[in-house]
């Protein structure tokens, strides 16, 4: 580290070194005039030699030397220390981070001092972030990686995952390709990928690109963002009672751009109430017919979505009008989330609210509605609204680049471990004492083997709507540290005790399981279950679940047919359970169960104990 300092910091050091250099043979040659006095000091530099010598025309040949020979190590040192650097990476397991842009950097920042094993590859060798990386541990390749000869260097064998972030989403793609093929196909790996452009994410999820040994993770800021944020903040926001009646609630969008239209997708995924409510999403911003139509081009079947309606609202924020608007006064409004491309616009709304339209509220403590407002990079402002109870008691930041790339946020292992056991689950029998570990290899084999971009990404769904089948629970996650097979114990002993009557038991649910075997192979089978009346509470959330699926596969582009086909994205099973009718079809409920009672299995597995709500 004092090495890397010394060389990030070279420059300053030669030109102290050469100063006193100068300085001393100035004073040492006092008196010889200006002309023998400028060659003597250069004399020193050239290594040619003197008549007179004296204490400080000695100093003076010193430093010059100390400056020539630190210089000469410095450019030795940096190449030397970094070339060893990577050397020792290459020879075992090792995370691959392309490209030094924002994403990288904040990524990068979080992972200093925690011995991680990282190489950066950049192509830009006068990029301004190589040397302060080096100086960090980092081992650092440059050069392009789309070039085979920086492919063999890599060791791309010994690479266990990798991020792909340059900056610009088709280099970021070509790469993925180039990578793919060098990656040896009987050893699993994984890469986050970088793709902000929504149109080029759906390439994974039409499983277009080739993924078998490669579980691809594409992500944009924006979807980090807004993940973060439902985690965080409920969609009923601290109107949670909404989730026991049928009444409908309402969330507006303030603004347009990709982070609107990332907030809205997600909303689609996650607002399935076990007794259907309806959402309303009011967008509200100066062109907000123009912001719904982009809705329904990036989302073409969103209208089948039967329990979300789509309002827009034609406001300008900067008047007025915007604030005085009763959109404001619903009574089940639960969250207005500011999503503007610029974050003063945001902290200008934000700051609107409080001041023009929920004054009297905030000064009584009566506002119940929550008020989300991005701010990309959180400053003293935004944190400050952050942390004042009593005026900004409802007001909360949200898309903080730093907190975003953290790598807890980022890499997100806990959601990927249960989306794994989703996976697993479907085809397999029933089995109430699954865990997922990191070791087990079957469930890892057949996430890698069977599953599609489109089931990975649904699965990852699902561990999201679990949050909202807590709510109608009351009960609520919290990390920890206990064995997972004690956790596992817990949760189910909580868990049941709130879900209540289950018409499937455990043993029913086996044997139902069982049924799957003969309907995979043609043979007759007995449908064990299948709800009627959907007055419990099991009941609903089973149906909550497949309201999410037609949801998610609504939103990407799916269309309901009598025969499945994944190719052109048709499916047989886009029906409300109301429609079920044919028995190949009614007995797939068993994967809706599933999603509900193994609940605590799948947070025991993520190192997450259930309690009840205060």
């Amino acid at each position: 580290m004092n090495i890397y300092y010394l060389i990030k910091n070279k420059l300053l050091l030669i030109v102290l070194l050469a100063s006193l250099s100068i300085v001393f043979g100035i004073i040492g040659f006092d008196g010889k005039g200006f002309y023998p006095t400028v060659m003597g000091v250069l004399d020193f530099f050239t290594f040619n030699s003197i008549q007179e010598y004296n204490l400080f025309t000695f100093l003076s040949r010193i430093f010059a030397i100390l400056t020539l020979t630190f210089g000469a190590l410095a450019f030795f040192l940096h190449r030397t220390s970094n070339h060893l650097v990577l050397s020792s990476l290459y020879k075992k397991p090792y995370s691959l981070v392309v490209g030094l842009g924002e994403n990288c950097r904040f990524y990068l920042d979080n992972e200093v001092g925690k011995n991680e094993q990282i190489v950066i590859v950049e192509k830009n060798r006068d990029n301004p972030y190589i040397d302060h990386y080096m100086s960090r541990g980092f081992g650092v390749q440059i050069g392009d990686i789309l070039d085979d000869e920086v492919l063999k260097k890599l060791s791309l064998s010994n690479v266990k995952q990798s991020i792909i972030s340059t900056g610009d989403d088709k280099r970021n793609l070509e790469i993925l390709l180039k990578l793919t093929k060098y990656f040896d196909e009987n050893r699993h790996k994984r890469v986050y990928l970088h793709l902000e452009d929504m149109s080029f994410n759906s390439l994974f999820v039409a499983d277009v690109i080739d993924t078998s040994s490669v579980d691809i993770v594409p992500f944009s800021f924006y979807e980090l963002a807004v993940r973060m944020l439902f985690i965080k903040h409920s969609i009923l926001g601290d109107k949670t009672w909404i989730i026991q009646t049928k009444e409908p609630f309402f969330i507006a969008i303030v603004g347009s751009g990709e982070l609107a239209l990332e907030v809205l997708y997600q909303l689609c995924n996650l607002a399935h109430l076990p007794n259907e409510n309806e959402l309303v999403i009011y967008c509200v911003d100066v062109n907000a017919d123009k912001f719904i139509k982009e809705v329904k081009n990036n989302f073409t079947n969103i209208d089948k979505i039967s329990n979300i309606k789509l309002t827009p609202i034609n406001l300008d924020f900067k008047t007025e009008e915007f604030y005085l608007h009763d959109i404001w006064r619903k009574e089940n409004l639960t969250n207005i989330i500011i999503a503007d491309k610029d974050e003063q616009n945001n902290l200008k709304i934000a700051l609107g609210f409080s001041d023009t339209c929920y004054g009297r509220e905030i000064f009584a403590n009566t506002l119940k509605t929550k008020i989300l407002f991005a701010s990309y990079d959180q400053n003293g402002l935004s944190n400050s609204i952050n942390s004042n109870d009593k005026k900004f008691r409802q007001f909360f930041a949200f898309a903080d680049a730093k907190s975003i790339f953290h790598k807890d946020n980022f890499l997100n292992e806990k959601i990927d471990s249960i989306a794994k056991l989703i996976h697993y689950k479907y085809g397999n029998k029933y089995d109430a004492n699954i865990l997922f570990t990191k070791d087990n290899k079957k469930i890892d084999e057949k996430w890698f083997r069977t599953s599609t971009p489109n089931d990975k990404i649904s699965s990852k769904m699902q561990a999201m709507h679990i949050d909202t089948k807590l709510l109608s629970l009351g009960l609520k996650k919290q990390i920890s540290d206990k064995p997972d097979k004690e956790l596992l114990k817990i949760n189910r002993e909580i868990f049941n005790k709130k879900l209540g009557v289950r018409e499937i038991d455990d043993k029913k649910l086996l044997e139902y399981s069982k049924e799957l075997e003969k309907l995979y192979s043609d043979k007759e089978f007995e449908i064990m279950y299948f709800p009627q009346k959907y007055e419990s509470l099991f009941e609903k959330l089973i149906r909550s679940e497949h309201n999410r699926w037609s949801s998610y596969h609504y939103l990407n582009g799916w269309k309901y047919n009598t025969i499945k086909n994944k190719a052109i994205k048709e499916h047989n099973c886009l029906l409300p359970f109301s429609k079920f009718e044919d028995p190949k079809i009614r007995i797939l409920i068993i994967y809706d169960i599933y999603s509900v009672v193994l609940i605590p299995n799948l947070l025991a597995s993520s190192g997450v104990l259930l309690v009840e709500m205060d």
